[in-house]
């Protein structure tokens, strides 16, 4: 699970390289960037789903506890992912 999430941060922290990288507020993104920058944020969110359905599939009342506790605390993430892509 946390090789997951470490996935889940790489791909942001790729999305976020190539966005600073493309050169700042002010420039135009060329179309490849805005591809792959959706593509990363897409594969955070999809690991990001990937953990929580393992989670969920655990029956034990620990994983429930720590699914909830999970699942509250990246609802804001996956939120702002999800907008970023809209």
């Amino acid at each position: 699970m946390r090789n997951i999430f470490g996935d889940a941060l790489d791909r942001l922290n790729d999305a976020i390289s190539a966005l600073g990288s493309s050169g700042g507020a002010g420039k135009i993104i060329s179309p490849a960037s805005v591809s792959d920058v959706e593509t990363w944020i897409s594969a955070a969110l999809t690991d990001q789903d990937t953990c929580l359905d393992a989670l969920g599939e655990l029956n034990s009342t620990a994983a429930s506890g720590a699914l909830r506790e999970i699942e509250t605390a990246m609802r804001n993430s996956t939120e702002f992912a999800s907008n970023s892509l809209a």
